[in-house]
């Protein structure tokens, strides 16, 4: 049957070209670097705002609640979406798709080409989820420093954790070379481990 199982590594590679390569590195570091300005200016807020806007303590720990839940859910989920998009279901429907920009240019014309594409997307969704987790925590830390508890109750700062998570996570999965290679031949290659 059809598949993108069935590129060879020596056609992978052709695909994976450098600055294929380079445009997933910076989407990747986009989404880590968007986390770290929000969180830099968390920490400023938290320095220079009054924090004389009372909350509810309810609120704070429905915030927190909701915070813990999105992040151990964006960890899960993203894991299991980044390989689920590996599937042979996945793979074989991936195989006769078009891939066109919004234009309707293709975007991809060979089946190497299309799974580049596809590990690409697989990296955007997983950072995704993630990001959006950090992003909640840090909001749940801009309504903690606008009612000042970030002074009184630092344990608070708990909240920034899914944001380091997130940047120390994208930063150690980058999509190198390397690293789509050798998710190539461990999860979508079917063919013999040779070059």
């Amino acid at each position: 049957m059809a598949s993108l199982a069935n590129v060879t590594l020596a056609e992978f590679r052709s695909a994976l070209t450098p600055g294929a390569v380079r445009s997933g590195i910076i989407v990747q570091l986009t989404l880590a670097i968007g986390v770290l300005f929000f969180l830099v200016a968390v920490i400023f807020i938290s320095q220079n705002v009054p924090g004389d806007q009372p909350v509810s303590p309810d609120l704070i720990e429905i915030l927190n609640t909701i915070h813990a839940l999105l992040f151990i859910t964006a960890v899960y989920a993203g894991h299991w979406l980044f390989n689920r998009r590996f599937s042979s279901e996945n793979l074989e429907r991936a195989y006769g798709k078009n891939f066109v920009d919004k234009r309707g240019r293709p975007l991809a014309s060979t089946p190497s080409e299309k799974l580049v594409l596809l590990i690409r997307t697989a990296y955007i969704i997983r950072a995704a989820l993630l990001e959006g987790a950090a992003f909640f925590g840090l909001m749940t830390l801009v309504v903690c420093a606008q009612s000042g508890l970030l002074n009184t109750q630092p344990f608070l700062w708990l909240n920034a954790g899914s944001a380091l998570y997130e940047i120390t996570f994208i930063l150690l999965t980058l999509p190198t070379a390397e690293r789509q290679e050798s998710l190539f031949e461990e999860r979508i290659s079917i063919s013999p481990r040779s070059s």
